[in-house]
């Protein structure tokens, strides 16, 4: 049954991702799509939800809403348009400000779910 539940997590996540998308295109789509996975997946696993659920959010709905790819593929554009400064601010603060939102997302949970 797990396998449902991360299926129907990544055909969401996935579309979720292509609405955003749609919304907030370039570089700053990506970063704003790889951010709020980054806390969203704090406050999942702080909160330690059933297997079930975190198989379906975690693994099915984050994997396909935010994607790694997608963010060395806009720093390498970025880069080879000559948009050095841009390239380098993006390829520095994603990770770092990611690292952050999922540490405040999992402090979050741990704070509610008290």
């Amino acid at each position: 049954m797990i396998p449902v539940y991360i299926s129907i997590g990544a055909v969401c996540g996935a579309l979720s991702r292509y609405y955003l998308s749609i919304l907030l295109t370039g570089p700053i789509g990506i970063f704003f799509i790889n951010i709020t996975g980054c806390f969203v997946i704090g406050l999942v696993a702080g909160f330690m939800p059933k297997l079930a659920f975190k198989s379906f959010f975690i693994i099915g709905f984050l994997g396909s809403y935010t994607t790694f790819s997608s963010y060395s593929l806009d720093v390498f554009n970025l880069y080879q348009k000559e948009k050095y400064l841009q390239a380098f601010a993006y390829f520095c603060l994603s990770p770092l400000i990611g690292v952050l939102a999922t540490f405040i997302g999992f402090k979050l949970a741990t704070i509610i779910s008290r």
